[in-house]
């Protein structure tokens, strides 16, 4: 199958978007024939002279995590739009949770992308059921052309299982749990609740370090004995790199807890390496986690006492507790949160439409 991407910038520069376009468009390449690539930012010419040729020779278009969908677009060959939120809910997050009323009122040429891309788009991919339904509802869009892919985790590979083996009798006989809050935008990911759920931890008498990946932070903010802030480590440099996988490796639990996430990477990444989830119930997070198998998600009022109460109990009986959590954290990543498995899906999506157009007495 011929794909034609198109990306809002560079897609092989690993540090944008959380390395989300590189591994995307990596794992697009290794499963389909790609014949170009288009940057957004370069604007509408380049492609649509492109399109406008004669002998075109592509099945489809994927514009992969696109800010302002190509306008003029207009041509006959079906477009797909994966993203992992509406411009809402993307800003809702920021803007004191705006209700959809009021975001078109305010932000009125984002409301306009989204509803072009909601008309003329064959088909519309998001990465978790909250962005869909949002979509569905906020934009009218008939349901059938609405589908729901995981994006997949960030990372070159997954590590091997004689590694795995070794993390997980690593993590069962630590004197210390090691949680990890791992995210750029600290605040609305609720680093301020991981700090509150590692300091009643260590209150209830079980030694706890949180380390904070990620988000570069003053000294003085968070600046406990039991906070170790590591700041952004970068993939692309192989010595940041082996950091972030050391501090992955003794991770027992990677805490989320926040107030608005319309997907969530760095938890498919975490269980890649079988590192459970602890957050809050809220929006793609629930679409990631499956509750009491590959993580747990309380509500974010009583976020810090549930959360400290449950892995406390599952600290003191690693060998009953955690090691069902650590397996199946692993199963949900080897099935579906991986680009592998994604692009997979997506292919079968794809071949859908191309068996629904032609041979539509059939669909």
């Amino acid at each position: 199958m011929k794909l034609v991407l198109v990306s809002p910038f560079n897609p092989y520069d690993i540090k944008i978007f959380s390395g989300t376009l590189y591994f995307m468009t990596r794992a697009l390449r290794e499963r389909f024939d790609i014949v170009a690539e288009y940057m957004e930012i370069e604007g509408d010419e380049m492609l649509n002279k492109y399109l406008s040729k004669d002998n075109i020779k592509a099945d489809y278009i994927i514009f992969m995590v696109c800010f302002k969908p190509i306008k003029s677009y207009n041509y006959n060959i079906p477009a797909v739009y994966w993203h992992d939120s509406t411009w809402h809910t993307y800003l809702h997050g920021y803007e004191n949770r705006d209700n959809f009323s009021n975001f078109k009122l305010k932000n009125r040429e984002l409301y306009l992308y989204d509803k072009m891309a909601a008309a003329k788009f064959d088909l519309l991919v998001y990465s978790s059921n909250y962005v869909a339904e949002a979509c569905v509802r906020d934009y009218k869009v008939n349901s059938e052309k609405v589908k729901v892919i995981p994006f997949g985790a960030n990372i070159f590979a997954p590590p091997p299982i004689n590694a795995l083996i070794k993390f997980l009798s690593e993590r069962m006989n630590s004197d210390t749990l090691n949680l990890l809050f791992l995210g750029c935008d600290w605040e609305r990911k609720g680093l301020g609740s991981a700090v509150q759920l590692a300091a009643n931890l260590n209150s209830m008498g079980i030694k706890t370090i949180l380390n904070v990946v990620g988000c570069e932070l003053t000294h003085e903010t968070y600046n406990f004995p039991y906070v170790i802030k590591w700041g952004f480590l970068n993939k692309a440099d192989s010595d940041q790199l082996g950091v972030l996988l050391k501090i992955f490796q003794k991770s027992h639990f990677i805490v989320h807890p926040a107030l608005s996430e319309p997907f969530g990477i760095a938890l498919c990444e975490a269980n890649a390496y079988g590192i459970p989830i602890i957050g809050t119930d809220v929006e793609g997070l629930k679409t990631i986690v499956k509750h009491g198998k590959n993580g747990y998600l309380f509500s974010r009022e009583s976020f810090v006492e549930d959360a400290s109460s449950l892995v406390k109990g599952i600290f003191l009986d690693m060998a009953k507790n955690y090691i069902p959590l650590f397996d199946n954290s692993l199963l949900e990543y080897n099935s579906r949160l991986n680009w592998a498995s994604s692009t997979k899906k997506l292919e079968e999506e794809l071949m859908k439409m191309t068996m629904e157009r032609t041979f539509p007495a059939l669909s």
